[in-house]
C-alpha cells in the first residue's frame, strides 16, 4: 500500500520534525472495530502512528505526526520503530461499508525505524487504518477524509 519505505533502522523521531496535528471541528470516532492486541504491539514496536508528508517528499524530514483528519491529494505516512523483527502488513478498513479496501505491507522482514507513504486515494469517508503482526491486529488509527 505505502509506496516508500525510508528511515530503515535510522529511527524515525530523530528524522522527523514534529508538528502539531492539523485542528478540525470533527475528530475520528473513539469506537474502535475491533480492538489491538497490546501486548503483541508492546513485543514488536516502541512507537506507531499515521501522518502526513508534503506533495514529492523524498524523506520523512517533514513528516507531520498524528494526523487523524485528511483531504483528498494529502500523502497519508504510516510511521513506526520495530524493536524485535517482523514483517508488518496494514489494511485500510471503510467503517461505513465495513469492508477492507486496501491492503499492502512490508516486503520483507525489519527492525528499526520505518516510514512509509503514500499519495491517499480513496473517498469521503470515515476510516481505520489497521496494522497487523501475522494474524494479530497490534494497531488501529481511526481517520477521516474530507
Amino acid at each position: 500500500m505505502l509506496a516508500l519505505l525510508v528511515a530503515v533502522n535510522a529511527g524515525i523521531s530523530g528524522c522527523a520534525k514534529e508538528t502539531a496535528p492539523t485542528s478540525s471541528p470533527s475528530t475520528p470516532s473513539p469506537t474502535l472495530s475491533e480492538q489491538p492486541d497490546k501486548a503483541t504491539f508492546q513485543k514488536y514496536f516502541s512507537e506507531m502512528g499515521l501522518g502526513t508528508v508534503p506533495a514529492g517528499a523524498t524523506s520523512p524530514q517533514d513528516l507531520q505526526r498524528n494526523v487523524t483528519i485528511f483531504t483528498a491529494g494529502d500523502q497519508i505516512c504510516l510511521y513506526f520503530n520495530i524493536i524485535q523483527e517482523c514483517q508488518p502488513r496494514d489494511a485500510i478498513y471503510d467503517v461505513e461499508t465495513k469492508k477492507v479496501i486496501k491492503e499492502g505491507g512490508l516486503p520483507k522482514p525489519m527492525i528499526g525505524g520505518v516510514a512509509g507513504w503514500a499519495p491517499l486515494s480513496i473517498p469521503t469517508g470515515k476510516y481505520e487504518y489497521k496494522v497487523y503482526v501475522g494474524d494479530v491486529l497490534v494497531a488501529v488509527f481511526p481517520f477521516e477524509v474530507h
